[in-house]
């Protein structure tokens, strides 16, 4: 597992995404199946820097980790596969992405309620999206199964 830490403003964004491109290029894993997990991380990252401050203010500190399991074919006419794990870990107040209602897409646009687009699309592009609060830390992860 690889992991970055870093601290949750907006201008870290880059750096989150350095890391999952490269993690990506270094497993040698298709380009074109990485497009959800960047939709991911930007969505769960920029959640975190605008919301996960202290009483004071003071941004929360914040863990990436990437993981793959590789899964040999059931038989021999199956395409291997394998699953990739995203993991963000942060110290900010207790959030549950996951208990958030999905949002009405009906109507117009002005007639919306802002937020809770990135929550929508990141489960519309993931497997699973899993929460836990421990420890003081969130930790939202999302994992999707991808061509070995």
């Amino acid at each position: 597992m690889a992991s970055l830490q870093l601290t949750g403003v907006t201008s870290e964004l880059a750096k989150a995404q350095q890391f999952l491109a490269q993690w990506w290029a270094d497993n040698r894993l298709s380009d074109v199946e990485r497009f959800p997990f960047d939709l991911a991380l930007e969505e769960l990252f920029i959640n975190v820097a605008s919301y996960g401050c202290d009483e004071a203010g003071a941004p929360c500190r914040v863990e990436l980790a990437l993981a793959q399991k590789a899964t040999i074919a059931k038989s021999s006419d199956e395409t291997p596969y394998g699953t990739v794990c995203l993991v963000i870990r942060d110290n900010g107040p207790a959030f549950n992405p996951v208990a958030r209602e999905a949002p009405d897409l009906g109507g117009t646009i002005q007639n919306r309620e802002i937020g809770g687009l990135g929550i929508h699309l990141t489960r519309s592009v993931m497997d699973t999206i899993d929460y836990e609060y421990k420890d003081g830390h969130n930790q939202v992860a999302v994992a999707k199964r991808i061509s070995a």
